[in-house]
C-alpha cells in the first residue's frame, strides 16, 4: 500500500492521499525492515498525525528506521543484516 510520511494512504490519482484512512507496517511501501517493532513503531505516529489532523496543526513527518537485524542461525553462529549486506 502507498502511503505517504504520515501513513495517509495514496489515492488514485498522483501525489493525492485519503485524509483519515492510514496503512502500517508490512503492507506499505516504506523501506525499511519489516519487524512488529517497527509496526507499533507507524501506529505511533499515526497517532501522532491524527492528534495534528484534528487541532489543525501540522502534520508530523515519519523518518524512516535503519536497523541492523540480527538472527541466529546455529550454534554460537549469527547473522547480522543491514543496508542489504550480511556479515556472518
Amino acid at each position: 500500500v502507498t502511503v505517504n510520511p504520515h501513513f495517509q494512504v495514496a489515492t488514485e490519482k498522483p501525489n493525492e492521499y485519503f485524509r483519515n484512512i492510514f496503512a502500517i507496517g508490512d503492507i506499505t511501501n516504506i523501506v525499511e525492515v519489516k519487524l512488529a517493532r517497527l509496526a507499533m513503531h507507524h501506529g505511533k505516529q499515526v497517532a501522532r498525525t491524527i492528534l495534528a489532523l484534528d487541532s489543525g496543526t501540522k502534520l508530523p513527518r515519519y523518518k524512516t528506521v535503519i536497523e541492523p537485524l540480527t538472527l541466529s542461525v546455529g550454534n554460537g553462529v549469527a547473522m547480522l543484516v543491514l543496508n542489504g549486506k550480511s556479515i556472518m
